[in-house]
């Protein structure tokens, strides 16, 4: 069964992926790359989905973070596919994701270390 640390480590690791994508990308390029679009669509998916599968008390322990925003992104992006801002989409990819992973690092080695794997 899997735990809360195995739904951090889903966001970390999805997170990571979309800041290597847009590292050496311009938005230009993104705006016309739609397999890039696609891949990072496909990890701000996996990011909402596993914030919506954390516990209540992890979410609340950590109410910096914006869980339901999260959540919400990967309904839009799952349910609303077709009305997708991809402006939106490239300043979440350049803005929002390396602050989040490396909140989410510090919340695993703190409350969630390797021994309970």
């Amino acid at each position: 069964m899997r735990d809360d640390r195995n739904f951090l480590l889903d966001i970390a690791d999805a997170a990571d992926l979309v800041a290597s994508y847009v590292e050496a990308v311009s938005e230009q390029e993104f705006l016309v790359n739609t397999m890039l679009q696609n891949a990072i669509n496909y990890n701000f998916a996996i990011i909402g989905e596993a914030a919506s599968k954390l516990t209540p008390e992890t979410k609340e322990r950590y109410g910096d973070i914006e869980w339901q925003t999260m959540t919400s992104f990967r309904n839009v992006i799952v349910h609303a596919y077709f009305s997708l801002d991809l402006d939106i989409i490239w300043g979440a990819a350049t803005t929002k994701v390396k602050p989040l992973s490396e909140r989410i690092h510090q919340i695993i080695d703190k409350d969630f270390p390797e021994t309970q794997e």
